[in-house]
């Protein structure tokens, strides 16, 4: 019996620990402008969200990534790769949280510093909104006829020299954002319209979030510490 006890005690503490720190499903988002899409797709990484709707007889895709950045002078990127789930030879589209810095087209040939480019889609409509907790980037792309699977790539970084992204971190997160996405698939949701928030004075860094969870993490040991000498009390 108290055997039983401690193991549902130690699944009901482990998901209350890690529950704050999930992402908030892509349906709860809204945007303002009557922008709406008809599919969404939580990201596995950067606590990132697409939405989207894609019109196969025309190949017009219409979008909106979302995602927290790091700092608030940071930047966020997601990027269509023609040829394989990388890094190198994404065309990306680049948001800044900075307002006096539009959003603008990046093809990402190599490492070096990379500089405003034409990308290999037709894009319109390139914009971007700022939230308590998320910066959005919205674009229109045209896409080959016939083309429904994308490899996607998304990014974050932290700061931005004379209007151009900084390198970002090699965290796991990072260096493992991009997957496959089907276009026809997704979450199919329509999201709700509501006047942009004002972007924050101070949003909270990384550094915050991360401790933050180490205070989770050591809340939780010694929680479980606890319990331990309970279960050796009993018996």
């Amino acid at each position: 019996m108290a055997t039983s006890l401690l193991v549902s005690l130690f699944f009901f503490s482990f998901a209350s620990l890690f529950s704050s720190s999930m992402p908030l499903s892509c349906s709860s988002f809204s945007f303002s402008n009557n922008r709406t899409f008809i599919s969404c797709s939580s990201l596995p990484h950067l606590h990132a969200t697409i939405h989207w709707t894609f019109d196969p007889s025309t190949s017009s895709l219409s979008l909106a990534f979302s995602a927290p950045p790091p700092s608030s002078s940071g930047w966020i990127a997601w990027a269509i790769n023609p040829n394989s789930l990388a890094m190198i030879g994404s065309q990306a589209l680049i948001a800044f949280n900075d307002p006096t810095i539009k959003p603008q087209t990046f093809n990402i040939t190599g490492y070096s510093p990379i500089k405003p480019s034409p990308i290999d889609f037709p894009t319109s409509d390139l914009q971007s909104e700022s939230s308590s907790t998320h910066l959005t980037l919205f674009a229109k792309l045209k896409l080959p006829q016939g083309l429904t699977s994308i490899n996607q790539v998304w990014q974050v970084g932290t700061s931005v020299t004379s209007g151009l992204p900084d390198k970002h971190e090699m965290l796991p997160d990072n260096l493992q954002s991009m997957s496959k996405l089907d276009l026809t698939k997704g979450q199919r949701v329509t999201t709700a319209t509501s006047p942009a928030p004002a972007p924050p004075s101070s949003p909270p860094s990384a550094a915050a979030g991360s401790h933050r969870l180490l205070s989770k993490v050591r809340a939780g040991v010694l929680f479980f510490i606890e319990l331990f000498f309970f279960f050796i009390y009993l018996f």
